[in-house]
């Protein structure tokens, strides 16, 4: 490619074969007929070979065979296929291949929600419950997953009434592996309210992933607007000091490891220093959390050339770990080691009558939609 493109290529900095890669799909099936405009090199009414497309949202582009150095918009022009006229734009396999990649993740994102929700469509069946809240957690939430990497579904769910009437306590979670690597888990509506009333870290990253596949809007607005009084810094910071110094004890001894469990042992690091600095609901998402925690620019970059290789490697692979990145975490690590070994978690003095109102609200108005079985079958 000549003058033009390797402007437009050096606009978007690259080279101009990556330009063509990025921008264009090569073809060896379209022809334009030139409309007449202001291209005056092309002579109008004849057809041209076409050898490049580039079908965007706004406009689209092509490349003719023995015109390379410039770009032409393809409204001058009438595209065919083997000779007959064709509508472009609606065919997918011509979008640029930038767009062409997100449309593809796009269609992986809703084909793989789909199949998940049909999961949670059996859990209920099978179990006589209604799904509150579904999610994704650990890596996929977070944002370094592997190819290899399985998929953790958490949820949040309810009985009908009668089944909260029994004397005698009752299994409180659900936990379920389908065999195409979806590994789901779930908690009761009671058990949640609970853990959520004692600022479980768990259940508060739950409310705040990224990846939802399903929620009750009413129910979760309403937990929500009580995170404020529930959320605990103190308690929240033993548990990600907790997960830090356990990877360290079994993990961290060198510079080569699984790419996996530093960015654990990392994860836990940033928290900590978030919610001394902020002290509210750590974000789920890995690379906001390092953007908002880590202030040298070196370390942003080797943070982000580790996630680039977790994403591509599998779950298990050895990775060196860069020895600048691994001291830097080390000495923070220590630092809040001794901060940790300062801190007396109080307990939060609040009233229940909030949360009890939230569960007695939520499976009366749930009742009429779990259907799949009598109520009285619940009784043994």
């Amino acid at each position: 490619m000549m003058e033009q493109n390797n402007n437009m290529a050096d606009l978007y900095g690259m080279s101009q074969t990556d330009y063509l890669r990025e921008y264009f799909n090569k073809t060896d099936t379209l022809t334009a007929v030139y409309l007449g405009g202001s291209y005056t090199e092309l002579e109008t009414g004849k057809e041209y070979k076409v050898s490049y497309i580039s079908v965007g949202r706004s406009s689209s582009m092509i490349l003719l065979e023995g015109f390379e150095n410039k770009e032409y918009n393809t409204i001058y022009f009438k595209i065919l296929e083997n000779g007959k006229e064709i509508e472009y734009t609606k065919e997918k396999r011509f979008l640029f291949p930038h767009l062409l990649k997100v449309h593809k993740a796009m269609q992986e994102h809703y084909s793989i929600k789909e199949k998940i929700l049909g999961h949670l469509h059996e859990i209920e069946q099978q179990h006589h419950i209604k799904i509150l809240y579904a999610v994704e957690s650990g890596s996929r939430a977070w944002g370094f997953s592997s190819p290899d990497s399985d998929w953790d579904v958490r949820f949040i769910y309810v009985h009908e009434p009668e089944w909260y009437f029994h004397i005698e306590e009752q299994k409180d979670t659900i936990e379920q592996i389908f065999p195409d690597e979806t590994d789901m888990s779930g908690w009761d509506l009671k058990k949640a309210l609970r853990l959520f009333k004692r600022s479980n870290p768990s259940l508060f990253e739950w409310l705040h992933s990224p990846i939802i596949y399903c929620k009750d809007e009413k129910f979760i607005g309403e937990i929500q607007q009580m995170e404020d009084q529930y959320f605990n810094r103190e308690k929240a910071m033993f548990h990600y000091n907790h997960i830090y110094k356990k990877h360290n004890d079994r993990y961290i001894k060198d510079y080569r490891l699984p790419l996996k469990r530093f960015l654990y042992y990392l994860r836990g690091i940033l928290v900590c220093k978030w919610l001394t600095d902020e002290g509210t609901v750590p974000p789920v998402r890995f690379s906001e959390l390092v953007n908002a925690t880590v202030e040298d620019t070196s370390i942003k970059e080797k943070i982000a050339h580790l996630l680039q290789l977790k994403k591509k490697s599998n779950e298990h692979n050895l990775e060196p770990v860069d020895e600048q990145l691994f001291s830097w975490a080390q000495e923070w690590a220590k630092f809040y080691d001794k901060k940790v070994e300062q801190i007396h978690p109080g307990k939060k003095t609040c009233l229940d009558d909030k949360l009890n109102k939230l569960m007695y609200d939520t499976v009366n108005r749930m009742a009429t939609e779990i259907t799949n079985a009598p109520s009285v079958q619940l009784f043994n």
